[in-house]
């Protein structure tokens, strides 16, 4: 099910919920709804930026970058060079690593900033 339609329908679900006034037996039925609506997932995801300098490396060198909490979704990572968007990025969910190799020499002054949901 896209995100779209499960976030459309935990909000229906939702406004459900608030307009309860009966028992708790309902609350509940809605909430184990919603625990479906949001499938396999099991928690909600968050968004983080981290910025790196001061890393060496020769151009198509592959360079791991440590972040500080795992990847949920290693298709929504993006890597930033200087701010130009690099393509070559390795990533696994669960891991706190991401692998990215670039086409330019590698200078601490450079910044790679890498967004990321966890």
């Amino acid at each position: 099910m896209g995100e779209f339609v499960k976030i459309k329908q935990i909000d229906g679900l939702g406004k459900q919920l608030d307009s309860l006034n009966s028992t708790s037996q309902q609350a509940l039925a809605i909430a184990i709804e919603v625990k479906d609506a949001m499938g396999n997932t099991g928690a909600i995801q968050n968004k983080a930026k981290e910025q790196f300098n001061g890393i060496f490396a020769k151009e198509y060198e592959p360079v791991s970058l440590k972040l500080s909490y795992p990847i949920t979704d290693p298709a929504a990572v993006q890597v930033f060079f200087n701010g130009v968007l690099v393509e070559n990025i390795k990533s696994n969910p669960g891991d706190n690593l991401v692998q990215i190799s670039v086409p330019y020499l590698t200078e601490p002054d450079d910044t790679i900033i890498v967004y990321y949901t966890h």
